[in-house]
């Protein structure tokens, strides 16, 4: 037992008496149930344990056959018991006991307590005896595991094995009947069958005297090789050469045919050479492999195929192990470049938390229908795709296909369509609400001017009006600035002035534009709305162009639109102004040199401008009201909230184009305007005609 860990239960006497004789690798378990399901679990190879409870608990876990005693470690009183305070219950006991006779009770007691360990010595000799024993117990093991492996080749180690057990005939039958492929043992001169185990007779379906008195090619379909020439050809090959590994067609007793795999070689048993054959029944593997192999070609086509981006990755540590065309295509990564990384590595998902989420949700379902996700390409491009993943096992092993499919444009022009039937709503709205507050308006506007008119101590008529009332027109004066009367009467001017804009801007809103288009120079209208802006400072909004820099990329030459001119000037302008003030004016500036850079590009329908600022960006929600009538994230009193709607309506309903932006939080905003080119324009005009 040195050398062994061994399973105690904690407290238990036999703890002293192991460790007097040297046994110190112990290692204690709260109960005897405890030790049997470490047992059972392959933690422990030898525990002590009191017989009556080691038998119970063996049965209880169907486990007496795969451990058994090895000797008795010493022998205790036999004890009994009653509840406590039912006296005559052990009386009845004490008894009873006493009335057993000497020669049974000692047989009761060898039954179940076992004999005492006599010495040290003889437990060296127990100790040695059960060590040969488990020795040969492993060696029948590896046998047995041997013996399959030779059908897949390896039957030299099959024939040393069978020699190394030749002088135990019981234990050779006992392996030679307990392996599950067929084991036919054939005399060499004449190749005849001489012994079969009980699995050959199983599956060929004979009893062993037909097969031993039948020829090889009755257990041949007549089609393979295992036929008498055959048989005799493979035994003085293997003579030759040494084991053969072929696959033959063979027949059973009732004729059906199956596909087996036959292994030959040379061994020596119970002192003679004979040809030892396994034959292992591969029918349903080969019927398998036939059906995986045709899944293999639909699945790789399918998945080379597929429009979309295809990723097969390992479902325990996520890394990747195949992706297909599609992926690479878009990704813009090569196959080498992403097998064996996970998608946190490659950063395929730019946010940590949304990665998280995805596995999260793995976890709990087990598959993913069309989440949508934000991902980075190997440029660095963000683009959202909708991602549907599900479980697949291939062979042994399980795998995750995702299926991503890139929707950005589909989003993109889901939004703008949204958008435009948001404006179109708010704009027949926006158009009936300018006509309702003009009037009234007005009257404000008009009122506010005239008392301020009446109230001017220099007019005649005013003279006139406060001598027929006694009243000095003088001491009126006075009093209205004291009590800063004009102040208030320019205040509402001023605000009467200001929702007189709003209006103005609202039915701009509201109704297409009926100005004259011509063909104009993007160019040119770019830089009018560069001087504009040069020239504007607003105290009040907290931006000075004279402190931003202004960089121009893109094509020094662009084909003309058709447009008006000052419309698209004011759009570029009130772009350039909203620019500037995200930069200039937001609660927290930022700390680097503000810059606008302003692209143009064009393609054969259309002309694109990029106007894109390093300030604070904007959130998605932000993002996706920008171009509403009266959103604003300006303090009250800064903006209207429909410079960017106006603009929106200049472009898309008066012009025909697409006006659209690009921003997240602390990275800036990209707004893009996409107008047609002037034949485009010219065309779509006269369709609208």
């Amino acid at each position: 037992m040195r050398g062994f860990t061994v399973g105690i239960k904690a407290g238990d006497a036999s703890i002293n008496v192991l460790k007097r004789h040297g046994i110190t690798t112990l290692k204690e378990y709260d109960s005897y149930n405890d030790i049997i399901v470490a047992a059972k679990r392959h933690d422990l190879r030898l525990f002590c344990i009191d017989t009556p409870p080691a038998l119970y608990y063996l049965y209880k876990y169907n486990m007496e056959h795969e451990f058994h005693s090895a000797f008795v470690l010493y022998s205790g009183q036999f004890h009994r018991a009653v509840r406590k305070g039912d006296k005559e219950l052990l009386r009845l006991v004490e008894e009873g006991f006493k009335a057993i006779p000497d020669k049974e009770h000692k047989a009761i007691n060898d039954r179940w307590l076992g004999e005492a360990l006599v010495s040290q010595e003889h437990l060296r000799t127990m100790i040695i005896v059960g060590l040969t024993v488990a020795f040969i117990i492993l060696v029948l093991f590896g046998f047995n595991i041997v013996l399959r492996r030779k059908v897949r080749g390896k039957t030299a180690e099959l024939a040393a094995t069978v020699d190394d057990l030749r002088k135990s005939e019981l234990r050779f039958r006992a392996i030679f009947n307990s392996v599950s492929d067929c084991i036919f043992i054939h005399e060499i001169e004449h190749g005849s069958i001489i012994d079969i185990n009980s699995r050959a007779c199983e599956v060929f379906g004979y009893t062993r005297d037909e097969i031993l008195h039948m020829e090889v090619q009755d257990l041949s379909s007549g089609q393979g090789e295992y036929a008498q020439a055959g048989a005799l050809e493979m035994i003085r090959l293997t003579l030759v050469l040494g084991p053969q590994l072929r696959i033959w067609h063979a027949k059973r007793k009732d004729g059906t045919l199956f596909w087996v795999e036959v292994a030959m070689h040379k061994a020596n048993l119970g002192g003679q050479d004979r040809i030892l054959v396994s034959c292992h029944d591969i029918t349903a593997q080969r019927l398998a492999m036939e059906r995986l192999k045709q899944s293999e070609d639909k699945f790789s086509r399918l998945f080379r195929l597929s429009p979309d981006s295809i990723i097969l990755s390992n479902a325990t540590n996520g890394r990747l192990v195949d992706v297909n065309e599609a992926f690479t295509r878009t990704t813009g990564y090569e196959r080498h470049e992403v097998i064996g990384k996970t998608a946190m590595e490659l950063r395929l998902l730019p946010e940590e938390q949304a990665l998280q989420r995805l596995h999260a949700r793995l976890q709990e379902d087990g598959h993913l229908d069309n989440l949508e996700v934000e991902v980075r390409y190997k440029d660095g491009t963000l683009a959202h795709c909708s991602l549907s993943t599900q479980a697949v096992n291939i062979g042994p092993e399980s795998y995750r296909l995702t299926i991503a499919h890139d929707i950005t444009e589909m989003k993109k022009m889901h939004e703008v369509m949204v958008q435009t039937e948001k404006m179109l709503s708010v704009g027949g709205i926006a158009a009936g609400i300018a006509h309702e507050i003009n009037n009234p308006l007005g009257i404000v506007l008009q009122a506010a001017q005239t008392l301020a008119q009446r109230l001017n101590p220099l007019l005649r008529k005013n003279q006139e009006a406060a001598k027929t009332a006694g009243l000095d027109l003088a001491a009126l004066d006075h009093y209205a600035v004291e009590r800063k009367l004009f102040i208030f009467l320019d205040d509402i001017r001023d605000a009467a002035m200001r929702a007189s804009s709003i209006i103005r801007n609202m039915l701009d809103f509201s109704r297409r534009s009926e100005s004259h288009r011509v063909q104009c120079s993007l160019g040119d209208i770019i830089d009018k709305a560069i001087v504009l802006a040069g020239s504007d400072y607003d105290l009040k909004k907290s931006y000075d162009f004279k402190k931003i820099k202004i960089i121009r990329e893109g094509e020094a030459t662009l084909p003309q639109v058709r447009c008006t001119e000052t419309e698209i000037e004011q759009v570029v302008l009130n772009l350039l102004r909203n620019a500037a003030q995200a930069m200039c004016g937001a609660k927290q500036p930022i700390d680097h040199q503000p810059t606008i850079t302003i692209r143009t590009t064009h393609n054969e329908s259309r002309v694109r401008i990029e106007i894109e600022d390093n300030g604070p960006g904007m959130s998605a929600e932000v993002r996706r009201r920008v171009f509403e009538p009266f959103y604003t994230t300006k303090a009250p009193g800064v903006g209207t909230g429909l410079g960017l709607s106006v603009s929106y309506f200049i472009v898309t309903k008066g012009h025909g184009g697409v006006l659209s932006v690009d921003s997240r939080p602390g990275k800036g905003a990209c707004f893009i305007i996409e107008l047609p080119n002037a034949d485009i324009g010219s065309q779509k005009e006269n369709t609208d005609g």
